[in-house]
């Protein structure tokens, strides 16, 4: 699949490859395969591998989300997934680049909004009608009201 690794900027052996092409709201990147949306990382993997995992997920070691290189990439569970995520600081609220959790990378609420949402929460609005308001997923809504997400605001 040539036309996959042209769209990546490929540099030594030990260097993050840049996804050149799509990137997906959550900063991964993405392109087609077989008809088939799948992020770049896991393309990257099965092209090197011969295979994509059944169970697990595919885990970025350098936790750059547009990393393709090979040598970055590994077959884990979504464990040793999240633990890498704590290790780099890559979840909402402690990410080492964020002045505000709303400058995290993935981050798809305000403060504003968070603070918003749970002021409507405590005033009696159910978690359907907010998500609806805010035009946000509902488990996302409930993780900020709770402060699962967003718990330093």
């Amino acid at each position: 699949m040539d036309s996959f690794w042209k769209k990546t900027k490929q540099g030594t052996e030990d260097a993050c490859w840049q996804w050149q092409g799509c990137i997906d709201a959550l900063g991964y990147g993405a392109t087609y395969y077989k008809g088939q949306q799948i992020r770049a990382h896991r393309l990257a993997f099965l092209l090197a591998n011969g295979y994509l995992p059944k169970e697990g997920v595919v885990r970025h070691l350098c936790a750059n989300g547009r990393c393709v290189n090979p040598n970055h990439l590994a077959h884990g569970t979504k464990k040793d997934n999240a633990q890498d995520a704590i290790r780099h600081g890559a979840f909402i609220g402690v990410h080492k680049n964020a002045k505000r959790l709303e400058e995290h990378p993935h981050a798809v609420l305000t403060n504003e909004q968070v603070l918003a949402m749970r002021a409507m929460k405590k005033s009696g609005v159910s978690g359907a009608d907010i998500a609806r308001h805010f035009k946000a997923n509902y488990s996302t809504t409930m993780a900020a009201i709770s402060g699962q997400n967003y718990g330093s605001i």
